[in-house]
This record gives structure tokens, sequence and C-alpha cells, in this order.
């Protein structure tokens, strides 16, 4: 959302949309959040791409985003932001 533009999605080619953490945020208060939320995610499967929710803090907001098609998501409901290092040792350790 921010500084990006849905023209974007018209010519450039990835996998995956991030959705704003303004929107994430206000999920849960707002009916026009989960609007939004909603049609990009069926434009984006449309697209053949992934969603990925950012500022997903709990779980009231991750089944809110479950319910509307999303299922990637990135918050400190899952890990506290970490070092390269610490990732790197998560990754062994699991």
């Amino acid at each position: 959302m921010g500084s990006t533009s849905i023209q974007y999605l018209t010519g450039s080619y990835f996998n995956f949309v991030k959705l704003d953490g303004s929107l994430v945020r206000g999920i849960l208060e707002n009916p026009r959040c989960c609007e939004v939320i909603s049609s990009i995610v069926q434009l984006t499967n449309s697209l053949d791409m992934m969603v990925i929710a950012e500022y997903v803090n709990d779980a009231a907001i991750q089944g809110k985003l479950l319910e509307l098609g999303c299922e990637l998501y990135q918050g400190s409901y899952f890990s506290v932001p970490v070092t390269l290092a610490e990732f790197e040792k998560l990754l062994q350790e699991n």
C-alpha cells in the first residue's frame, strides 16, 4: 500500500504482495479494511500471486485474515524481530 501502486500488478512479475500494516491493524474494527483485504486476496489469487500480511500480532487478527483467505503472516504473534545470526541459530535448532 504505502509507496506502491496497484498499477505494478499489471506489468511486474512477482510472487508475493504484502498487506500494509495499517490495513491489518484495523481488520478487527473497520469493515472497510476487511473488504479491501478480501479484494486484494481475490485479485492476487487470480494473478497467481500470494499475499503476506504484516503486523499479525495476535490470534484474533490471524483468524480474521485466514477467514478472508490470507494464509501467510508476519508479526510478533509468531516472533519478535531477530538478527540474521539469531535467525540462523533458530533454523539450526529447528
